[in-house]
């Protein structure tokens, strides 16, 4: 996890990808303190890049849906790597726990 920030530290997941295809990208964080969500980000920015390539950008309520993977976008993708980075913000804790992409391929 990351306190409040500057958006300088960040987490990234890396994910080698064959083929192209359409990807559904899910975050996942977890509250340690179920009683205190309103310390966590309602906007955790995601970046989406794809071989270097910003393809988009999201943001998720860190103090809402903790423990189950949440949709963060579906997104067309190029073989090669996918990397999805989330940075800390002011507004509050992000917590990187995982992230997860599921592949639909035409």
């Amino acid at each position: 996890y990351a306190g409040v920030g500057d958006g300088s530290r960040w987490a990234r997941w890396s994910f080698p990808n064959n083929r192209e295809c359409t990807g559904e990208i899910y975050g996942r964080w977890v509250t340690y303190f179920p009683d205190t969500p309103w310390s966590r980000s309602p906007e955790a920015p995601y970046t989406i890049l794809n071989n270097d390539v910003e393809i988009g950008t999201t943001t998720a309520d860190h103090g809402r849906d903790h423990g189950q993977f949440v949709l963060l976008g579906t997104f067309d993708l190029a073989p090669g790597t996918v990397e999805v980075v989330l940075n800390d913000v002011p507004t509050g804790y992000v917590i990187a726990d995982a992230v997860k992409i599921v592949s639909h391929y035409p």
